[in-house]
């Protein structure tokens, strides 16, 4: 039997980062169409959106689902998360998936009401740090910053 990964192969072992890095209350939660993670980080509750795969396609498709779930849940917080698309070839092993999701280099869109922050070629642990060190002090600051032109245009057109 070939058992390959899914996005959702990869919610605990995130879930395991998120609570690792601080965060609470992390669960699994269902929507009209597939599940997030909701999680509660430096003093916000998050929705995190994760897909395999960084083609426009794929991107398109997510940030759509993501804005959905974003609205069901009335969360303001925000990070899609793309795994690189070799991530579906790994083991569907608890060691091969753990590993991935700490040293694989990803993507992923922060998008909170103030900063709209694009982070590419980073970990996920790593991404959760950025959060704390430079987006958290600018959301306390109440700075703002939208999507740079290179990532919303493939996404317009």
């Amino acid at each position: 039997m070939n058992v390959k990964v899914t996005e959702r192969t990869f919610y605990p072992f995130l879930m395991d980062v998120i609570k690792g890095h601080g965060g609470a209350g992390v669960s699994e939660i269902k929507y009209n169409s597939e599940p997030d993670i909701v999680f509660d980080f430096v003093g916000r509750k998050w929705l995190l959106g994760v897909k395999l795969g960084e083609t426009i396609p794929i991107l398109k498709s997510a940030f759509i689902q993501y804005h959905r779930h974003k609205d069901e849940s009335k969360i303001d917080h925000g990070i899609l998360l793309f795994l690189p698309e070799e991530a579906r070839s790994i083991k569907p092993t608890d060691s091969s998936v753990a590993k991935a999701v700490n040293g694989k280099r990803c993507t992923c869109l922060i998008d909170t009401p103030d900063l709209k922050v694009e982070l590419k070629d980073i970990t996920f642990p790593r991404i959760l740090a950025q959060i704390v060190q430079e987006i958290y002090p600018k959301l306390e600051r109440k700075e703002s910053q939208g999507y740079s032109l290179t990532t919303v245009i493939p996404l317009l057109k």
